[in-house]
């Protein structure tokens, strides 16, 4: 689970396990507050990653996509805050900060015995949908990575555990073996499809462009014959969390490669529903001559006003 880094990674695992247990003890509204206030801010020092922030914010059909640049920032800030504060709180607190819809849908998926393949998207405060989905009372078992911070990583794994929640980390010996025993014992095997693997993957169309989604949990499923439900979170106005579980229809979700697109279809609904509220910053949905054009006016007109400062500088010495 660790990774190389010495003293560095040894400092900022202990430094970020502090700072999440200093924002556990503040008021939630106070955290979040402050949180959209500094993200939106920081989004003005994203250089080259803004640019790719605001080609994603107009791909999903963004109503404003260069100023949706500070509201993702903010709702992405927002969501790390939060989950730091969540994980200081009691379960019972922390399902209080969740309204949810669908939980049917996925009580009749586990019906069928077989297990349910429970997906979704880094979209608004991602962690609260395994929280709510325990509530059915079936084992749940969520596809995570290591970070390389060990004490950070056991602070996550027990805040998941106190919500039933076993953490399985992907690249671990045997973690396919247990995540397909999860499924046959009838058990929620969570995963999030919208981030980089290492094992095997598939390009499925996703916003005009292709996004590479893992296969492997989709392989374990059609051999369990499991079920796959789409879980959604998003954030309200009053800074409480919906969550919702919606069951893929059969007819989509045949083999692996289907069921991974399908999961891309409902995924890319859901963001288009909300695009801020993605986790933009670090996907990667490729590189289209739209993003490639974006980046170089942006360049040009840094270029400019670069040379116009050293143009200034330079008749400011010439007038002395």
């Amino acid at each position: 689970m660790s990774r190389p880094g010495g003293n560095k990674s040894a400092l900022y695992d202990v430094a970020a396990t502090g700072l999440l247990a200093g924002v556990a003890l503040l008021p939630r509204s106070l955290v979040l507050r402050s949180a959209r206030a500094a993200g939106g801010f920081a989004t003005r020092f994203l250089g080259e990653k803004r640019d790719r922030v605001e080609h994603n914010l107009r791909l999903a059909g963004a109503a404003d996509p260069e100023r949706g640049v500070a509201a993702a920032g903010a709702s992405m800030a927002m969501t790390m805050f939060e989950f730091a504060w969540l994980l200081g709180q009691t379960r019972e607190r922390v399902l209080a900060q969740a309204e949810h819809t669908g939980l049917d849908a996925l009580r009749e998926a586990l019906a069928g015995g077989r297990g349910v393949l429970l997906v979704g998207g880094h979209l608004g405060n991602w962690e609260l949908i395994g929280q709510v989905a325990t509530t059915t009372g079936a084992p749940l078992a969520g596809i995570a990575r290591g970070l390389g911070t060990p004490r950070l990583e056991r602070r996550i794994a027990a805040f998941r555990e106190r919500g039933g929640i076993t953490t399985l980390v992907r690249g671990e010996r045997g973690v396919s073996v247990a995540a397909y025993r999860w499924l046959r014992k009838g058990g929620i095997l969570a995963c999030m499809m919208d981030r980089m693997s290492g094992g095997r993957r598939t390009v499925i169309p996703f916003l005009g462009e292709g996004l590479n989604v893992p296969v492997g949990p989709m392989v374990l499923a059609a051999k369990a014959g499991s079920a796959v439900v789409l879980g959604s979170a998003t954030r309200r106005d009053d800074l409480r969390t919906d969550v919702s579980f919606r069951r893929l229809p059969e007819a989509e979700t045949g083999d692996a490669v289907e069921r991974a697109h399908a999961v891309g279809r409902a995924l890319e609904a859901a963001v288009r529903a909300r695009p801020a509220e993605w986790y933009w910053i670090s996907r990667r949905i490729g590189d289209a001559p739209e993003l490639r054009a974006l980046k170089a006016r942006r360049r040009e007109r840094r270029e400019a006003r670069d040379e116009a400062r050293a143009t200034a500088g330079a008749e400011a010495d010439d007038a002395l």
